[in-house]
């Protein structure tokens, strides 16, 4: 990744830096905030192709697919 959000990508301990480990942190992160009251998550840009590892999609093509993130984010919030 490169560009100015470069030294956002980084590992975070615990998670794998793949797809599965991006829907595994959104997955806890949800979990938490309904334990905990958070009225809410605004994940930031997720359809913006320059994130790449961080978007929701991935983009080959001109043509954005869903990645394990969105798969599963009825799950993730119980709706």
């Amino acid at each position: 990744m490169d560009g100015p959000f470069a030294s956002w990508n980084k590992k975070v301990k615990g998670y794998k830096h793949d797809q599965q480990g991006q829907a595994d942190i959104y997955s806890d992160v949800v979990s938490w905030g309904k334990t905990h009251g958070l009225a809410g998550i605004r994940y930031w840009a997720p359809d913006y192709e320059g994130w790449y590892a961080m978007s929701m999609f991935e983009f080959a093509n001109k043509k954005g697919t869903a990645k394990n993130i969105l798969e599963n984010h009825k799950e993730i919030i119980g709706k």
